[in-house]
């Protein structure tokens, strides 16, 4: 399993739980996981990346964790959006060719006006 992302995944927090408890409900099973997180990075740095960090992999799952950087902590802009949702699909499309299994986290709301 690859946990690709930016600086949430490369913390290792979430994929930690999932971890623990894969080991511990199927000790039997032969897992590897492998953190493909990059501090800063962008859904357009995972569609480029994805086949170097994940594919090569060979994973039966991976999880997609972009978002954060992608919005830019700013006001809502259509076109951060777009291209948000246009590199995602990019990651789904090469993920679903190779028939590798994914969860798609979604990034945290952010109220732009508290900073």
């Amino acid at each position: 399993m690859v946990f690709l992302g930016d600086s949430i995944t490369e913390q290792y927090q979430y994929s930690t739980y999932i971890e623990l408890y894969l080991t511990t409900r199927f000790p039997k099973w032969e897992l590897t996981f492998l953190n493909a997180g990059i501090g800063g990075d962008t859904a357009a740095g995972g569609a480029s990346r994805f086949l170097q960090h994940v594919l090569a992999e060979k994973p039966t799952a991976v999880t997609i964790d972009f978002g954060m950087n992608d919005g830019g902590y700013g006001a809502f802009d259509p076109s951060r959006s777009r291209n948000y949702g246009k590199n995602t699909a990019i990651m789904l499309d090469k993920a679903m060719k190779e028939k590798v299994r994914v969860a798609l986290c979604s990034p945290n709301a952010v109220d732009y006006r508290s900073r």
